[in-house]
């Protein structure tokens, strides 16, 4: 029972770091950001305050019930319903919450960036290898420059607008 209410105290803990940043980490390269990383941080808030409040209308409908009861035989009769619901809100919540964000979680903007930035710097990078590249504008070929033995004078022919 130990581990189910750290289970839960470290989910609310996540949950709360997660709805205050606005993102949920799940491994350096999946995080998921904005709204959708603040609605999952209160959904993995939520299985503590669940137990506690399954576990207080248990506890109070049994006494309810029986109000001259001993608290000792109470807590016998409801201890194992309450253990069970919380286990499984807490184990449940778990897998929810990680369900889910995993399956919304992309890279980080950091992230991107950086890998834009790469292919940008690659890009450039190739281009300023190459030993043939010219910067200089473009101009057209002057008549007197050297013609090729294949040169064709006749005139281009004009295109029409069925051509396309």
């Amino acid at each position: 029972m130990i581990l189910v209410v750290g289970l839960e105290i470290g989910l609310f803990i996540f949950g709360l770091v997660s709805l205050a940043l606005g993102k949920m980490t799940f491994a350096p390269s999946r995080v998921v950001e904005g709204l959708a990383g603040r609605l999952l941080g209160i959904l993995a808030m939520l299985p503590m305050p669940l137990a506690f409040a399954f576990g207080f209308v248990v506890g109070f409908m049994e006494g309810f019930k029986n109000p001259n009861g001993n608290p000792q035989q109470l807590m016998e009769k409801i201890a194992p319903t309450v253990q069970a619901v919380e286990i499984g809100l807490a184990v449940g919540g778990t897998l929810l919450v990680v369900g889910i964000g995993l399956a919304l979680a992309g890279p980080s903007e950091e992230e991107r960036r950086w890998r834009h930035r790469r292919r940008r710097d690659e890009y450039y990078d190739d281009e300023e290898d190459d030993d043939d590249y010219d910067d200089r504008p473009r101009r057209r070929r002057r008549d007197e420059d050297d013609y090729d033995d294949d040169y064709d004078d006749r005139p281009r022919r004009r295109r029409r607008d069925d051509d396309y």
